[in-house]
């Protein structure tokens, strides 16, 4: 894999993961009621569970920004949010379509397939650095590209989401602003 595009995912899921963490940080209380609205861990174990999945995502936002290539940093990303996706899966099939995500920046949107589908190919995503580096080096025009690359790529993120939010609104009968139609 080009070095690049490494340092591309890199800083990707260093934003995604931080943003995640400091989202359930900020409202712990919110965050452990969401996780025990998702009725997969037992009632005890929700406390302890709300607390560690934040500190889950805190090491793999710093993991990211210290190493870009580290292979088993690529494969825990990915079996978190392939867990982030089954949770959503399991509620859909359980008919449960007004539990909030819970995702990164403060969202409170309904799951949905689209959501599903989002952390699977984020998921993917992460897994990029696991391929075998090129070789190259990285070059000052590597280093600007990126600085301009990682803007886009977070609003590229923030307009699926709002995409996905809009889409699933409108599907339960709601228009995006939120009154009903």
């Amino acid at each position: 894999m080009d070095p690049l595009f490494a340092l591309l995912v890199a800083l990707c899921l260093t934003l995604l993961f931080g943003a995640a963490a400091i989202a359930k940080l900020r409202d712990l209380a919110a965050f452990e009621a969401t996780l025990a609205a998702y009725a997969l861990l037992p009632a005890p174990l929700v406390p302890a569970a709300s607390r560690l999945v934040p500190a889950l995502e805190t090491l793999l936002a710093v993991g990211w920004l210290v190493r870009l290539d580290d292979p088993l940093l690529a494969w825990a990303s990915a079996a978190l949010l392939v867990g982030y996706a089954l949770a959503m899966a399991v509620n859909l099939r359980r008919g449960r379509i007004d539990l909030s995500c819970g995702c990164s920046f403060g969202s409170s949107d309904p799951i949905s397939w689209w959501l599903v589908a989002r952390n699977l190919a984020l998921a993917l995503f992460a897994l990029l650095p696991a391929l075998p580096a090129s070789g190259r080096s990285l070059s000052i025009a590597d280093l600007t590209l990126a600085a301009a690359a990682v803007p886009a790529l977070v609003f590229l993120h923030l307009a699926v989401q709002q995409l996905i939010a809009n889409g699933t609104a409108m599907a339960r009968g709601r228009d995006p602003a939120g009154a009903e139609r």
